[in-house]
C-alpha cells in the first residue's frame, strides 16, 4: 500500500496533522485559540498556499482542537467536518471536558475550572455520522466515528494503516498512566468500543493529539487491561 504523505504540526500542546491529498490538503485539528500563526508559519516556510487547505477536520469540539477553526476558514476557504453531535457545540464556541478517567486526568480536570474553554464559533459544512470515505477528496481513507472521549469524537485513517485519533487516545509520559490511554472520556464502555474499531480495522500506527505516536499492539494491551476494568 502506497503511503499517504503526512505532517505533524504542533500548535501549543495539541498536534495538529496535515495530510497531502491529489489536489490540496487535509488539516486535521486547529489547535488552540491564539495559536493559529504556527499553522500559518508551517504553511508559508513549506510554500503551501492558503487555497490549497481544502478540508478541515475536527476530531471533536474541545478549544485546544478548535481554538483555530473559524480563522482557518476565513483565510483558506476550507470546509470543516465535523460529527453530527459536535456541530452544536462548534457553533456555540463551547465544549466541556469530559470526567478524568485515572489520576492525572482527575487532576486536570480540577485545574481546568481555570481554563478558558471558549473558541470563536464558527459553522461546519460537512456533517457526518457513522464513516466517511475521502477517495472524493482525494485520500485513500476514512473517518470514522469512535466516540467515547466525546460523544461525536472521529479519527482519520488512511488505508496505509495510520490513524489520527485525537483525544481517543494519548501517549504522553506521566508516571502510572500506561501508553495510549486517554485522561478524560464520557464514557468508558464507548472508549473501550471506539479503540476495538481502530483494532479490528488493521490500524498500525496510532497518532494521537496529545504525545508520540505507537504502534496498534500498545492498544490491544491498553484495551485488554480497561476491558478487564471497565467491562
Amino acid at each position: 500500500m502506497k503511503s499517504t504523505e503526512f505532517f505533524k504540526i504542533k500548535v501549543g500542546y495539541t498536534n495538529c496533522f496535515l495530510v497531502k491529498a491529489e489536489n490540496g490538503y487535509i488539516l486535521i485539528d486547529s489547535g488552540l485559540p491564539g495559536e493559529t500563526d504556527i499553522l500559518f508559519n508551517f504553511f508559508k516556510d513549506r510554500e503551501i498556499p492558503l487555497d490549497s487547505i481544502r478540508y478541515l477536520v475536527l476530531t471533536h469540539t474541545h478549544y485546544d482542537h478548535t481554538g483555530g477553526a473559524a480563522l482557518i476558514k476565513e483565510k483558506t476557504g476550507a470546509k470543516i467536518i465535523i460529527h453530527k453531535d459536535e456541530a452544536e457545540n462548534l457553533e456555540s464556541g463551547y465544549s466541556a471536558i469530559p470526567r478524568g478517567v485515572n489520576f492525572w486526568g482527575k487532576v486536570a480536570e480540577k485545574v481546568s475550572i481555570l481554563v478558558r474553554h471558549s473558541y470563536d464559533p464558527v459553522r461546519a459544512d460537512i456533517i457526518m455520522e457513522d464513516k466517511l470515505d475521502l477517495k472524493g477528496m482525494g485520500v485513500d481513507g476514512i473517518i470514522l466515528h469512535t466516540p467515547g472521549h466525546t460523544k461525536g469524537s472521529i479519527s482519520l485513517i488512511l488505508a496505509s494503516g495510520e490513524a489520527f485519533v485525537g483525544d481517543l487516545c494519548m501517549n504522553v509520559k506521566l508516571p502510572f498512566v500506561k501508553r495510549g490511554m486517554t485522561y478524560f472520556a464520557e464514557d468508558k464502555n464507548t472508549l473501550l468500543r471506539s479503540w476495538k474499531k481502530l483494532i479490528d480495522g488493521g490500524v498500525e500506527t496510532i497518532y494521537p493529539s496529545h504525545g508520540e505516536p505507537f504502534g496498534a499492539g500498545c492498544l490491544e494491551e491498553v484495551w485488554e487491561k480497561f476491558k478487564a476494568v471497565w467491562g
